[in-house]
């Protein structure tokens, strides 16, 4: 029901957050699930069980929000929408079959609208099925009399899902769909928008810039990107996000970019790393080692990227700064070891680098020619590093030895590399 005085209107909101609150109470005394097939003893009408049940799914408590649906339609087995909220439920719980014997069941005794197609639109996405939820779409704008401006929402769900299947020409599809919709409720040019409005629009901004990114419109993603800033000025990660979107075309702009970010943000981690990278790929090696040190410093050990360390341990060597190398192999090694989950290729890659660890004073003892030949006959020989790019974990077996301050010195390292190298070419 619409409400055209705001009193009115306060006063319909102040009712069903008490209401809601009463439903909250008597929901948090259920012991178990049986007690869900007696009906609500609380005299609560179809439009504050919606809101009820809205307000579970917008806080993401999906078990509390499918209790509420099904003591709803107990009372209000008609209604689509609690019904498409219990599907939504379902869906968010990762029961997509359930979800789909819900939309069934309803359409098996009452008609079937807009709401219930996007719902089956949704589910196809989910299993992938993306032809049949083009047919759903579709069918779903024919029905006039139900589709209606506050689908938006839905429809913004089912792009967003694209987007996490990488379909991103789809999502672009279903995000232009949702965007019409929500102009006819929002005015999204008003100089005073509310701040749901704002994050709205944003959101919309970031999709679009996610999507013509992945698919090569780089100029497309800088002014949705762009977009996005003129909204929110201050959020560092769309900053982060602008930088990425201008490596490709202009890598001064991007540096500006993601130290906007950090002007920001400090601790910003993308953006540490993004300059990091930047620097590293252009040999840039003082400018990488200070971003890649910030990165070690500010996150925390168990979130540190095991190829990044790798990239920073070649950073340390090439600027002959043995004593952090040594430092930065370390906290590799721990990292390693202390991996529960380590898949096949990282025990290989964990023997190979305790390898070169626990070998350190054979190499100093025999020197690089009797070395090489050892471990290509007992130890590398039949190991995954072996077999894929012999040359380059031979180089760096080499650099991470060579960090050991103390034990192997620069001119060691260099006159054994050289000795690999050529060794590997007439071999």
């Amino acid at each position: 029901m619409l409400l055209d005085d705001e009193d009115d209107i306060g006063e319909e909101i102040e009712r069903y957050q008490q209401v809601s609150e009463q439903f909250d109470n008597f929901l948090h005394n259920i012991k178990n699930e049986e007690e869900i097939v007696n009906e609500c003893p609380l005299d609560i009408s179809e439009n504050e069980f919606e809101y009820i049940v809205q307000n579970y799914i917008s806080y993401r408590t999906f078990d509390f929000a499918f209790i509420a649906s099904c003591f709803a339609l107990k009372k209000f087995p008609y209604s689509s929408m609690l019904t498409c909220f219990k599907c939504y439920s379902l869906i968010s719980k990762g029961k997509i079959e359930d979800a789909l014997n819900t939309l069934d069941e309803y359409v098996a005794i009452y008609p079937i609208n807009a709401n219930i197609l996007l719902h089956y639109c949704f589910i196809s996405t989910k299993k992938e099925d993306f032809e049949s939820a083009k047919v759903y779409f579709k069918n779903a704008k024919k029905d006039y009399s139900t589709y209606n401006p506050e689908l938006y929402l839905i429809i913004n769900t089912i792009a967003g899902q694209c987007i996490y299947k990488h379909r991103y020409n789809d999502a672009i599809y279903y995000l232009n769909e949702s965007v019409r919709l929500a102009k006819k409720i929002f005015d999204f040019n008003s100089e005073f928008k509310l701040i749901d409005e704002q994050e709205l629009l944003y959101n919309y901004h970031i999709d679009y810039a996610h999507c013509y990114s992945e698919l090569g419109y780089k100029n497309l993603a800088i002014e949705n990107l762009k977009s996005a800033i003129n909204i929110f000025p201050l959020k560092n990660s769309t900053w982060t996000l602008l930088a990425e979107a201008y490596s490709d075309i202009d890598e001064n702009k991007a540096i500006e970019m993601a130290k906007y970010a950090l002007a920001l943000s400090k601790n910003d981690e993308t953006a540490i790393l993004f300059l990091a990278k930047i620097y590293y790929k252009n040999k840039k090696y003082d400018f990488a080692e200070k971003y890649f040190k910030k990165y070690v410093a500010y996150v925390p050990e168990h979130h540190l990227d095991n190829s990044y360390l790798e990239i920073y341990i070649d950073v340390l060597m090439l600027r002959n700064n043995y004593r952090e190398a040594h430092k930065t192999l370390k906290i590799l090694k721990n990292k390693i070891n202390n991996n529960s989950d380590e898949n096949e290729k990282d025990l290989e890659y964990s023997n190979y680098i305790l390898s070169c660890i626990t070998q350190l004073n054979a190499i100093k003892e025999w020197g690089g020619e009797k070395y090489l030949e050892f471990i290509k006959e007992k130890n590398i020989k039949n190991t995954l590093c072996y077999k894929n790019h012999l040359k380059y974990k031979l180089i760096n077996f080499y650099k991470y030895l060579a960090a050991m301050e103390g034990i192997i010195t620069a001119q060691e390292i260099n006159n054994i590399t050289e000795y690999t190298l050529n060794k590997l070419n007439t071999d």
